[in-house]
């Protein structure tokens, strides 16, 4: 029998305006529990409501759920990196070293653009047996509107200055994304909305040749480094 997940939030859900569930996959860890990102809009009839992201987290293969504590900000043990939209012109990132349960306080990742409004990104490890583990990106690239998907490289990612940009993967009206792996394969894949006229006309499918993603991982020298 699978959980009902109303079961583990209700008590916190009278207070949220909006919920969610992105990208559009999870992770699973080596001890086997298994990771759903989420994210939340806490309404306060005082104040806008405020964005925050947490994780749900399951040890027996999803019979049963938890939820993890949420990522607060001022307004072999594996590490598990989260990557948010904020207000700040930035995205935020934290990290967690107890698979999820509980996240570092986060801070802006000065080379990765939000748009206005904020928007959807996906984050995909690539590991290389002579290389190590990499992180790739994608997010619209423009910070006025959502528009130009791109992806971003980090090559180190114990290091969260690191991120350079790719060249974009599609051009004009761009929206929420989510990369995946295609196993034994040199591609990984690409769902995202786009359009003609604004990025939710449709849903396109692209694969990218892995080489060309990070091969041609260049420094934008518009953006500035450093986390603050």
């Amino acid at each position: 029998v699978v959980t009902d997940l109303k079961d583990v939030i209700s008590e916190k859900e009278k207070n949220w305006a909006t919920f969610g569930i992105g990208p559009g996959h999870g992770v699973q860890m080596k001890s086997g529990r298994l990771i759903i990102p989420a994210y939340v809009y806490y309404f306060d009839s005082r104040t806008e409501p405020t964005s925050h992201a947490f994780t749900f987290y399951s040890d027996d293969e999803g019979s049963t759920w938890n939820v993890g504590e949420h990522i607060e900000d001022d307004s072999g043990c594996s590490t598990l990196y989260c990557n948010a939209r904020s207000k700040s012109g930035h995205r935020v990132e934290a990290l967690s070293s107890n698979s999820g349960e509980a996240f570092d306080k986060p801070s802006n990742a000065q080379k990765l653009i939000e748009t206005c409004k904020g928007c959807q990104g996906s984050v995909l490890k690539i590991h290389y047996p002579d290389k190590g583990t990499w992180l790739l990106y994608s997010h619209p690239a423009n910070k006025n509107e959502r528009k130009n998907l791109g992806i971003y490289v980090n090559k180190t990612p114990s290091d969260l200055t690191q991120w350079n940009l790719n060249d974009t993967i599609n051009n004009g009206p761009s929206g929420y994304s989510d990369l995946a792996e295609c196993a034994k394969t040199e591609y990984i894949a690409c769902l995202m909305e786009c359009g003609d006229k604004t990025e939710n006309e449709e849903i396109a499918f692209k694969l990218v040749k892995i080489n060309d993603a990070v091969d041609s991982a260049q420094v934008d020298s518009r953006l500035s480094v450093g986390n603050a």
